[in-house]
């Protein structure tokens, strides 16, 4: 009894697990699309810049795809940001600057 509890107890950390990074993989990809709009950069641009597809561009920012570290270092460059604010939505920041400097 104790085992299958056990199992249980595992199965069920693996679903959260899988959980939290499907949704974290979905607010990088939304925020790699603010990013990428704000700077006025198409899909397509971001896409040759990679040299992966525009279909690849929209799996990523859509969280439907993992997204190596080196592809995140990648997409900040061409962004000319700090990979960091990949993982923080760029209209908040921007709010928060407007404070400080209001």
């Amino acid at each position: 009894m104790r085992e299958a509890s056990s199992i249980k107890s595992k199965f069920l950390g693996d679903k959260i697990r899988a959980a939290l990074k499907k949704e974290k993989l979905l607010e990088v990809g939304n925020n790699i699309r603010k990013w990428r709009s704000l700077k006025g950069m198409k899909q397509e641009f971001l896409a040759g810049e990679l040299e992966i597809s525009k279909v690849s561009i929209s799996k990523i920012e859509t969280g439907k795809t993992d997204i190596p570290l080196n592809r995140l270092f990648e997409i900040a460059s061409i962004l000319n940001i700090k990979v960091q604010l990949l993982f923080s939505d760029p209209l908040s920041i921007l709010q928060e600057i407007e404070k400080l400097s209001g």
